[in-house]
């Protein structure tokens, strides 16, 4: 059966699951984490030792990383990384390029509004 190849991601699990989700196979000695019904699409195996860790699921239907169970690496397609990386390199739609940049209105209008409330000037 063809394989194809995920990419390890850098760093390790607990760093990788601050910033998205990261299933792993539940008992220890199992590798595949999961199975679909698709025979005709290749296996993903571990980028790092080549374990397989998802039979019958096309990657471009694979939304979140896995851990392997065999060398502890975190594996993603390759695809779903490049889209990723791109929405990291880009700020926040509300992001200001100044980092000492004046609050908008509508913050100085709540700030003003709780300043009212405080018993204390």
């Amino acid at each position: 059966m063809a394989s194809e190849k995920m990419r390890v991601l850098p760093g390790t699990e607990k760093e990788i699951r601050r910033k998205r989700a990261v299933l792993r196979p539940p008992a220890k000695d199992e590798t595949i984490m999961m199975r679909g019904t698709n025979a005709s699409v290749p296996d993903l195996v571990c980028g790092s030792c080549g374990a397989v860790l998802a039979v019958g699921i096309s990657s471009h239907n694979l939304r979140m990383a896995i851990a392997c169970n065999r060398c502890d690496a975190v594996n993603e397609t390759i695809a779903k990384n490049e889209t990723i990386a791109k929405q990291e390199r880009q700020s926040p739609p509300n992001a200001t390029s100044e980092p000492d940049a004046a609050p908008k209105p509508s913050f100085k209008l709540f700030i003003g509004f709780i300043r009212k409330l405080l018993p204390f000037r």
